[in-house]
């Protein structure tokens, strides 16, 4: 979760020999911005039951915030048993206390550190990741 207005952005990596990804791996990205989601997701029920748990908790906590989620799905999830369990598991994660980082390049090693796709493949998908590093507000003036 990074520190501006709604935003919400999935990446989903289906490693090599996964359910669905045959030999080769593949990779998805969704997002939204405040104004909304245009059309059908690419990613169907899985970007909706990942987007729905961050709703509830941001409504919860009474904040806004820009999240990513990044999704890898390996060859040991060998029988989905549909989306509730994308949903289940992101209500699992949010209950857990947040890491806090210094900074988005801190967070992203870290989050680089937990899956097995090189963090050049991801990367270039991760629209908000960049948007975050390159655009200025108006809070870097008041520093």
């Amino acid at each position: 979760m990074l520190p501006q207005a709604y935003a919400f952005e999935l990446i989903e990596i289906w490693l090599p020999k996964a359910v669905w990804s045959g030999e080769s791996s593949w990779i998805g990205e969704d997002s939204e911005s405040y104004d909304g989601k245009k059309g059908y997701s690419p990613l169907a029920g899985g970007y909706y039951a990942s987007r729905l748990p961050v709703l509830e908790y941001l409504t919860e906590i009474k904040r806004q915030a820009s999240v990513f989620v990044l999704r890898e799905i390996t060859p040991d999830y060998w029988a989905p048993l549909g989306v509730w369990v994308v949903r289940e598991g992101m209500r699992k994660a949010l209950r857990n206390p947040p890491k806090k980082f210094d900074s988005l390049e801190a967070a992203v090693s870290d989050l680089a550190g937990r899956i097995s796709t090189p963090k050049s493949e991801w990367m270039q998908q991760a629209k908000m990741l960049s948007d975050f590093r390159f655009q200025t507000t108006l809070d870097f003036f008041f520093k």
